[in-house]
């Protein structure tokens, strides 16, 4: 194994230890879960105005720009 290889793999494992050790603790879970969900929404205003930017550049009759 190369060097980065394995360094990648052993983080992969602290990570996946993490994760266990979080899913075990139902408080520390739960926490992480609301905090991802906010993340999450977050996420999708971001997608979501630059999908309706796109459509309004693509279809430019459906989506008149102001004042025309």
């Amino acid at each position: 194994m190369v060097d980065e290889e394995k360094w990648k793999v052993e983080s992969d494992v602290r990570t996946l230890k993490e994760a266990e050790m979080i899913k075990a603790d139902s408080d520390r879970m739960k926490k992480a879960m609301g905090m991802m969900d906010e993340e999450m929404k977050a996420m999708m205003k971001i997608a979501v105005k630059s999908i309706e930017d796109h459509a309004k550049e693509r279809f430019p009759k459906t989506y008149p720009k102001s004042g025309e």
